[in-house]
């Protein structure tokens, strides 16, 4: 299910359900790095660098961030985590990622993620040099 797809009172559920493992993702580097923009260079083959993007980045979320992932996934489908994952399959893991990642509001969490942490540590930096 897409996050466009959700309706109703069920959108404060998803919105609550997600921000904890959407922060933990968004706080790992090597996980945001699949999110970041990047200038592919001119006579370089799009669809090759987003091959080897997704071959170094996808490898260490799916191992690192399980069970933030399977929390995401639960919340978007509406379905309590524990159940989720008792059902889950690889038929079903790759259909439900295909529907997130292919959404955009979707991925507008994580460039607000990545934006917040930014804007905070930037703070941060100009509390410190303050003090």
């Amino acid at each position: 299910m897409k996050l466009s797809d959700i309706k109703g009172a069920d959108v404060f559920d998803v919105i609550a359900d997600c921000i904890v493992p959407i922060t933990n993702i968004a706080a790992d580097e090597k996980a945001m790095a699949l999110f970041k923009k990047q200038v592919v260079p001119k006579g370089t083959d799009v669809r090759d660098v987003a091959i080897k993007r997704l071959a170094a980045g996808v490898p260490p979320l799916m191992r690192d961030h399980k069970d933030d992932l399977v929390a995401i996934l639960a919340a978007v489908n509406l379905t309590p985590v524990d159940e989720y994952a008792k059902e889950l399959t690889m038929g079903k893991l790759i259909a439900d990622l295909a529907d997130l990642v292919g959404d955009p509001m979707f991925a507008d969490f994580f460039t607000s993620a990545e934006g917040a942490t930014a804007t905070t540590s930037a703070q941060g930096a100009v509390a410190a040099s303050a003090i």
